[in-house]
């Protein structure tokens, strides 16, 4: 069942990914250029994409290779029981505020609030059911979504699966990069190279 919703899961980010390049090829944010909305937006964006990408690439340090073989309760995973949905969840807010638009960051973030609850029950019930006491206990003191308000739990030394950690940091630099790629999207518009066919705010 987690496969099959992992699996539709990326079809449906590919979906939306493609309906948002070709949402921006021929709309821009009806947002003065430059003005105090446009700035705040632009970032803001990009601060959160930042946080996303340095948050998954700290949460992928502990958790590549470990996924399935431990309850991991170290690093981020002492703050809050699923630190790169909630990362992701900062990449998504970051992408929409990039556009300058509040219709396409609620249209990101809208659908995140749906789908990764139920992500997130399912991959709880697996662990539940896999390291019942440790989970038990771990899941008592530690918040699904909203992370604790205290220093981590980092341990002096930690073995790594490099190979897995070096894709999470390719895959991660990817929002800061996505972040940047809007900017020189809304510079083609400014300059006449894209067509405007809407302004969206």
């Amino acid at each position: 069942m987690l496969r099959a919703v992992k699996r539709l899961r990326r079809a449906a980010s590919w979906v939306v990914i493609v309906a948002l390049c070709a949402l921006l090829a021929v709309s821009v944010s009806a947002w003065p250029d430059r003005g105090p909305v446009d700035l705040v937006m632009t970032n803001l964006g990009f601060i959160m994409l930042v946080v996303c990408a340095l948050g998954r690439i700290w949460s992928s340090v502990f958790i590549a290779g470990y996924k399935n073989e431990r309850l991991i309760t170290v690093g981020p995973y002492s703050l809050v029981r699923n630190p790169l949905y909630v990362f992701s969840f900062c990449g998504a807010i970051g992408i929409g505020l990039s556009t300058g638009s509040l219709y396409i960051t609620a249209a990101l973030v809208l659908p995140f609030l749906v789908w990764y609850p139920i992500m997130v029950t399912e991959e709880e019930q697996y662990l539940a059911e896999r390291h019942p006491e440790e989970w038990a206990a771990y899941a008592k003191v530690t918040p699904r979504f909203v992370p604790a308000l205290r220093w981590p739990d980092q341990p002096e030394s930690y073995t790594v699966n490099t190979r897995k950690v070096t894709n999470a940091f390719a895959d991660a630099i990817w929002f800061p990069i996505a972040g940047l790629a809007l900017q020189g999207v809304e510079m083609l518009h400014r300059n006449g190279i894209l067509p405007t066919l809407w302004e969206l705010k």
